[in-house]
């Protein structure tokens, strides 16, 4: 449905083609600022353009302030929690994207952080985050447990390779690697000298 233009016209209409016939038959096409009506909708436009009359184009989603740039209008709804369209009712607060409102929904804030920690009893969201949190050795309470020493147990305990990839290991994994005459490459090409321009 399109309504028409006309702030004294309440009239709705099937199509934009019919709101246009009605605007252009009664005579209400309207000056977004100032409100004089005109017959045609060219004519607003001329009135519009000669008066600098154009409304600013971007409307807030939370109020009727307009903008005249997407950067302005985001500041002001930023700044104002005027985000609608992603709007989570229980903060009361909006976003900018649905991706935002839907990292927001996922967090802690909306998610009870029901699985702890078996060292320290800190609550964490997900199980990655416990993870993270005993990988990066942030537990207060397990302070020698990182990445390292977590697979080193986990492979320990899994004799089998269930659960993990069996590595390839040397024989004498206390080896080092060097380099002997049988890795020198006669035939490498020596580097060019460097010539200056001219010569």
């Amino acid at each position: 449905m399109v309504d028409c233009e006309s702030s004294s016209c309440n009239r709705t209409f099937v199509n934009w083609h019919a709101a246009n016939q009605h605007m252009d038959a009664v005579g209400h096409w309207e000056c977004e600022t100032c409100y004089d009506t005109f017959w045609s909708e060219e004519a607003a436009s001329d009135h519009m353009n000669d008066y600098d009359h154009w409304l600013p184009e971007f409307e807030c989603e939370g109020c009727y302030a307009r903008f005249d740039t997407v950067v302005e209008m985001n500041r002001h709804m930023h700044q104002k929690s005027h985000w609608r369209n992603h709007w989570c009712g229980e903060c009361q607060r909006g976003f900018e994207s649905e991706a935002n409102l839907k990292a927001h929904l996922n967090s802690s804030v909306h998610r009870k952080d029901n699985i702890t920690c078996p060292f320290c009893k800190r609550g964490f969201v997900t199980a990655t985050g416990v993870t993270h949190h005993l990988e990066t050795g942030s537990c207060p309470s397990a302070r020698s447990l990182n990445r390292d020493t977590i697979l080193t147990e986990i492979r320990r305990r899994d004799p089998n390779h269930l659960i993990t990839k069996k590595l390839l290991t040397h024989p004498d994994s206390s080896s080092t690697i060097t380099a002997t005459r049988a890795s020198w490459n006669p035939y490498r090409e020596p580097k060019p000298a460097c010539q200056l321009p001219g010569s």
